[in-house]
């Protein structure tokens, strides 16, 4: 990752539209890539972890991973499908690609986690172990997601930092704060599939403070922004607009998607907030 961002979002009404560009035809296929083993003289259901990030996590060759509150999926998406169309840039939508992981770990709960004295109640240390497993496989492959795109666009909405009061941003979502916070400490590297390397590494402080309230065991989490460059809610407009152009000097190519992205970097970088051309 070269450059992090935090776009500012404004409300808005955005119709329903799927990614107008393939994810690879990424597919849960637990039933496929789980194995039983008789372990201890007990059957053991079996999951191989290189297996399981091969048919769920593959590397997707991403430019942008969009970092967002699930609440502001068709958001993520329209910003997507706009840059896609005008820049020829794809941008990372875990949903999209990966689908739910609640879903999968109550699937395979319920397949391989039941009670053995009574099939309709799930035991609750096998159920845990599955979830926790799952997770840290997920926030392996947010990280290295994160660590291999150009850049990372976190969009700052009400939905997103939830959790504000007058002193500091806040949310209560755990993966937000694991992206936010892994954009802050990661090595600045660029895109694998970059030709050059055009963009400058800069120094970055590293804050972490962890808030708790007992109250429906929700917990605040206060993530680091200083590291990322502020984006005003226009500049993202006028760089998803079919109509302008972010760069007068510069013929649009989608085929050449790491060239448009210095273009939209250089001009979320400049002071001015009008365009010519």
């Amino acid at each position: 990752m070269l450059n992090c961002y935090d776009i500012e979002v404004e409300k808005s009404q955005i119709e329903n539209e799927e990614l107008i560009y393939e994810t690879d035809g990424i597919e849960l296929k637990l039933k496929e890539i789980i194995t039983t083993q008789a372990i201890d003289g007990k059957e053991v259901a079996i999951i191989d972890h290189k297996e399981f990030l091969e048919n769920w996590f593959p590397d997707t060759g991403c430019h942008i991973f969009i970092s967002h509150s699930h609440k502001d999926e068709k958001k993520a998406i329209y910003i997507a499908n706009r840059l896609y169309e005008k820049y020829g840039i794809k941008s990372f939508i875990d949903s999209k690609f990966w689908g739910f992981v609640d879903k999968a770990i109550s699937d395979i709960n319920h397949l391989h986690s039941k009670c053995d004295d009574n099939s309709n109640y799930l035991d609750y240390k096998r159920s845990m172990r599955v979830a926790s497993n799952f997770y840290i496989v997920l926030i392996n492959a947010l990280t290295d997601g994160i660590f291999k795109s150009d850049s990372c666009w976190f969009l700052n909405t009400q939905n997103s930092l939830n959790a504000s009061n007058n002193d500091s941003d806040g949310t209560y979502s755990p993966w937000l704060y694991t992206e936010m916070n892994f954009t802050s400490i990661v090595m600045r590297t660029p895109h694998p599939h970059r030709p050059q390397v055009s963009q400058e590494s800069f120094d970055h402080g590293l804050e972490d403070m962890i808030k708790s309230s007992s109250r429906d065991f929700a917990f605040k989490f206060s993530p680091n922004k200083s590291h990322m460059q502020k984006v005003q809610n226009d500049k993202l407009l006028k760089v998803i607009s079919n109509t302008e152009n972010i760069n007068e000097n510069l013929d649009i190519d989608k085929s050449k998607p790491f060239q448009n992205l210095d273009a939209i970097y250089n001009f979320f970088s400049s002071s001015l907030h009008t365009i010519n051309g």
